[in-house]
């Protein structure tokens, strides 16, 4: 019975305090019918919110860092990190992703091309502060630095 009641006060306690607070959502955004990905956005936010569009480097990777057979979730937790400390993230597949859905390559833009049509969106549909693009390359050297 003593073991019982300990075991109880154990449990009870831990239960009660672990229960996690979210702070952020994620919502599956559409720039166009071939960038699709995720927006993190801080549960506390206001206009100047910052946001930052994570482009992944070569190769076909998806909005997580991910490419096929090869699974670190890299820009997902860069994305999770950022937004934890107050900062919007907007991570997507790579093109080659729908243009494969749909059974049509076609080149891959280059990041000049990807940031007009970004800030095209931002103007239009994001409530989020225009901030800046993170090449996730070259913001790893840094951090690693």
């Amino acid at each position: 019975m003593k073991k019982l009641l300990f075991a109880l006060l154990l449990i009870v306690p831990t239960a009660t305090f672990s229960q996690n607070t979210p702070l952020f959502t994620t919502e599956n955004i559409a720039v166009n019918t071939l960038l699709n990905g995720t927006l993190y956005t801080p549960i506390k936010q206001t206009k100047l919110t910052n946001l930052v569009i994570l482009i992944a480097g070569s190769g076909p990777t998806n909005r997580d860092g991910n490419q096929i057979g090869l699974t670190n979730n890299s820009l997902k937790l860069l994305a999770e990190s950022l937004v934890k400390n107050g900062i919007a993230v907007y991570s997507y597949d790579k093109r080659i992703f729908a243009q494969m859905a749909a059974g049509k390559l076609k080149r891959e833009p280059n990041h000049e091309e990807i940031i007009l049509e970004y800030k095209g969106w931002l103007k239009s549909a994001s409530p989020l502060k225009e901030q800046g693009l993170a090449n996730y390359r070259k913001e790893y050297a840094r951090l690693k630095k």
